[in-house]
């Protein structure tokens, strides 16, 4: 098939280390960089996905950070839609 011209992003590099992630324990523990609230682009991701498109980016691959989803065991949080596809739908991009 056709080459894709893209982009990715992992959770932590889109927004930050979740608090229950092994992650944010090597931050705290000093083993790893600060993420803070990433680049961005869990607050900004119809700006970045518009950018990405003039580009000529046809894809945009997403990760998930369980800990956010299910910060600890058996408690899932409903409310965490960061990377909720429909979400992103309505951004229009």
């Amino acid at each position: 098939g056709p080459l894709l011209w893209g982009a990715t992003f992992a959770a932590v590099q889109a927004e930050g280390a979740a608090l229950a992630s092994d992650w944010f324990s090597w931050e705290r523990d000093g083993e790893a960089p600060p993420s803070l609230d990433g680049n961005g682009f869990a607050v900004d991701f119809a700006d970045d996905l518009r950018l990405l498109r003039q580009f000529g980016a046809g894809v945009v691959r997403l990760t998930f950070d369980w800990a956010r989803i299910e910060p600890s065991e058996g408690h899932v949080d409903g409310a965490e839609r960061s990377w909720d596809p429909e979400r992103l739908e309505e951004s229009g991009e």
